[in-house]
């Protein structure tokens, strides 16, 4: 049994052979690879085909908009609101906020509570902003 460090090493000196070889040779070279590493037959294809470079930590997605406290209040504000969808929640925030804080539901920081007003100043381009649904 091969050890992983001598598996790279093979596959190293493996791919550039394997990516020059033509369809027949492709065949021989994965043959004998699967012989000695073990592999099955489309992880040795896959090995030998991409480079093992790895691709960094970048997390698929959007990126956070919010983080802290603000997200604890828009989550809160959320909830009171019925769990609304995010274009309706980012509508009514603004005049949600005020209310709340008008019958003492929330009390907000005065930088707290001009981020969340201006975290719901951009509404999603595909709906309305006028607030007819």
């Amino acid at each position: 049994m091969m050890s992983q460090h001598s598996k790279s090493e093979r596959i190293e000196a493996i791919r550039p052979r394997y990516l020059k070889a033509n369809k027949a040779g492709k065949g021989l070279i994965l043959n004998e690879f699967i012989a000695t590493a073990r592999y099955h037959l489309k992880y040795a294809i896959r090995v030998l085909k991409f480079d093992s470079k790895p691709r960094g930590f970048i997390k698929p997605g959007h990126r956070k908009v919010y983080q802290g406290k603000v997200v604890q209040v828009r989550e809160q504000l959320w909830e009171i609101d019925g769990r609304i969808c995010s274009e309706r929640l980012n509508l009514f925030s603004p005049e949600g906020i005020i209310v709340l804080e008008q019958c003492g539901e929330i009390n907000l920081s005065p930088c707290l509570a001009f981020a969340n007003r201006m975290a719901s100043c951009f509404p999603c381009s595909d709906h309305p902003t006028d607030g007819s649904f």
